[in-house]
C-alpha cells in the first residue's frame, strides 16, 4: 500500500504551481498515528471548542448569498444521498465527523502550506490535490 502512495505522491509533487514554488508539505499518517490523530480531532470537535482561523475559509455569509445558497444546496444533496434527514442532527453530526476520520481510509494525507505564501498558497495546492486521485484511477483503467 505504501509503495502505491509513494508513487502517487512522487508524481503529484511535480504538479504545477505559480512561480514553481510548490509551497506544500504532505504528511502521511496510518495505523496508530492516524487513529490517535483522528481520536484527538473528534474529541476536539466534540468538546465544542473553537479556534480562530488564520484566514477565512468561506466568504462572509452576509456578502455571499450566491455561495451560501450553493453550499446549502450541495449539503442537502449530500445528506439526501446518505439517507440523512435534515432533522436528524445526530446522524448529520456523525456524517460530519467522518471528515476527521479520513472517511475510514487506511491512510490519511494532510496537506500544509508555508505561512509565508499566505492564503494564495492554497490555490497552488489545488493543482496538487486534484492530481492525487487521478493516479489511482489511471492505473485502474489501464487494468480494465
Amino acid at each position: 500500500m505504501f509503495t502505491q502512495i509513494e508513487e502517487i505522491l512522487r508524481l503529484a509533487l511535480r504538479a504545477p504551481s505559480g512561480g514553481n514554488t510548490q509551497p506544500w508539505h504532505i504528511h502521511v499518517v496510518s495505523d496508530r498515528t492516524k487513529d490517535k490523530l483522528c481520536d484527538a480531532a473528534v474529541a476536539y470537535v466534540a468538546s465544542g471548542k473553537t479556534h480562530k482561523e488564520e484566514f477565512p475559509i468561506y466568504p462572509p455569509k452576509e456578502a455571499s448569498a450566491e455561495y451560501m445558497d450553493r453550499r446549502r444546496k450541495l449539503g442537502h444533496q449530500m445528506f439526501d444521498l446518505m439517507g440523512i434527514k435534515r432533522s436528524d442532527k445526530v446522524a448529520r453530526t456523525e456524517a460530519m465527523l467522518r471528515n476527521f476520520k479520513f472517511f475510514g481510509a487506511p491512510v490519511g494525507l494532510i496537506v500544509a502550506v508555508d505561512r509565508i505564501v499566505a492564503s494564495n498558497g492554497w490555490g497552488h495546492v489545488g493543482h496538487l490535490v486534484q492530481y492525487v486521485p487521478t493516479k489511482p484511477l489511471a492505473s485502474f483503467y489501464r487494468l480494465a
